[in-house]
């Protein structure tokens, strides 16, 4: 059996009447029952609200996290920018170096026709790869060496 302990509590004679009326077997069955759902109530609002706490926080930190991303995100989409630009540079500079050197418009253009398809970093160094070994046989170097550093290039 339980260890009872007695309570006393003064309440207004309405509360009183209320509680004596709606017992189903005796009044102390029923306020304890009272409490303890009262009890319940306020666990489970605790329980919600620390829930709803920790839900929050896990968003928060999820939102935190997103931010982080975007802006890695954003820097390396400026550092792809910032690459594309000094391609074009180098694409340029090896154009103008060949024209220089004697080699003719319409084989730069066909090269240039070949990568325009795609605008991809991979294609735009196969054009500058291209150009380069045109500007050493403009330059006279022979086919062996130019082969030679291909070679090196690849290993």
């Amino acid at each position: 059996m339980l260890n009872r302990k007695k309570l006393n509590v003064r309440i207004a004679p309405d509360l009183y009447r209320h509680l004596k009326e709606n017992a189903p077997t005796t009044m102390t069955d029923y306020v304890e029952t009272l409490l303890m759902n009262g009890l319940m109530s306020d666990i489970s609002d605790i329980y919600k609200d620390a829930q709803d706490r920790y839900e929050n926080l896990i968003a928060l930190a999820r939102n935190d996290e997103l931010k982080s991303k975007e802006a890695e995100i954003a820097d390396l989409k400026l550092k792809i920018k910032n690459s594309n630009s000094y391609l074009e540079t180098e694409v340029n500079l090896m154009v103008n170096m060949c024209i220089s050197e004697g080699v003719p418009r319409e084989k730069i253009e066909k090269y240039a026709q070949d990568f325009d398809e795609e605008d991809e970093l991979a294609t735009k160094l196969k054009f500058i790869n291209r150009l380069t070994v045109e500007l050493a046989r403009a330059r006279d170097y022979e086919g062996d060496t130019i082969r030679g550093w291909v070679q090196k290039i690849k290993k």
